[in-house]
């Protein structure tokens, strides 16, 4: 007896597919009409903005924001470009919401943050402003909840970057969803069917750049764990004070809260205009970012 509602196969696939975009597409409007100014930045720091696009509320508030959806996106995106391309200046000039530094976008496959893939494609000194500026950058996963220090967990480059997260605050106990830590993949023998650098830089289309990355590492540390002038990083906590990021090698950070953010973002109503309507001073020309 044939199941029903199975008729011509492909088509029927393609139907389940169309059924469950319909649906997606009415839960954002469920969200906007209820103008959750929280979800909806949830939405975008989770790199689906693009459902955003084009979205009308009475609200003021609401409606202000989804105008500035396309460019809370296109700055994401240049965040994303600039740590895979090793442009600190123009991550720098992009990255003016704090939260767009734990933001994803598609141009980055598995749901990585900009951390993910300044590790993967070997730019020390993104990694090192990534980590040491926005401690919480260590702690974002991807989507097989893998952490930055997973990733430089398969590289071979005499635990350059592993040691330098690891300085910087990192969590080698966390686990994926395979329930590994950090620490397992740095047997990359016993790793190597499960994870490896190799197929991380697959999943980015960059494998032919394994050789090169490696040996353009292997010239920056020589084969030796991070320099010592990597800052320390220490949080400031008091009752009723936001945290201030101290560093012995960097200026003075601006008050900024919450310096670590779950895996999913859940952004307190408090925290969204902070996120989104507020500029980020540049510590490296003292200047703010032009507003989106």
């Amino acid at each position: 007896m044939a199941i029903e509602g199975f008729v011509h196969g492909a088509p029927e696939d393609y139907t389940v597919q169309s059924q469950t975009a319909v649906d997606e597409d009415e839960r954002i409007k469920r969200i906007v009409e209820s103008g959750d100014l929280e979800q909806l930045a949830e939405i975008v720091l989770n790199g689906e903005g693009g459902s955003l696009v084009g979205l009308k509320s009475p609200e003021p508030e609401i409606q202000a924001f989804l105008n500035n959806v396309p460019s809370y996106m296109e700055k994401i995106h240049r965040v994303h470009d600039a740590a895979r391309d090793g442009g600190l200046l123009a991550l720098q000039q992009a990255l003016d919401r704090r939260k767009f530094a734990i933001a994803k976008n598609d141009i980055s496959p598995n749901g990585s943050t900009p951390l993910h893939v300044a590790v993967l494609f070997g730019h020390t000194d993104i990694v090192r402003y990534l980590a040491s500026r926005f401690p919480e950058t260590m702690t974002i996963t991807d989507n097989d909840g893998r952490t930055p220090l997973h990733y430089a967990a398969t590289i071979k480059d005499n635990g350059h970057f592993y040691n330098m997260l690891l300085q910087l605050g990192a969590n080698p106990k966390s686990l994926d969803k395979l329930g590994h830590s950090a620490e397992f993949y740095l047997d990359k023998d016993k790793a190597k069917n499960i994870l490896n650098y190799t197929e991380l830089l697959n999943i980015f289309g960059a494998e032919e750049l394994e050789n090169q990355l490696l040996n353009d590492q292997g010239k920056d540390t020589g084969g030796r764990e991070p320099p010592a002038a990597v800052p320390a990083l220490q949080l400031d906590r008091s009752p009723g004070t936001t945290n201030h990021i101290k560093s012995s090698t960097h200026p003075p950070m601006p008050p900024v809260p919450d310096s670590a953010m779950p895996c999913r973002f859940a952004l307190p109503v408090a925290l969204v205009a902070f996120c989104f309507h507020t500029r980020f001073r540049c510590p490296h020309t003292n200047t703010h970012a032009h507003r989106g």
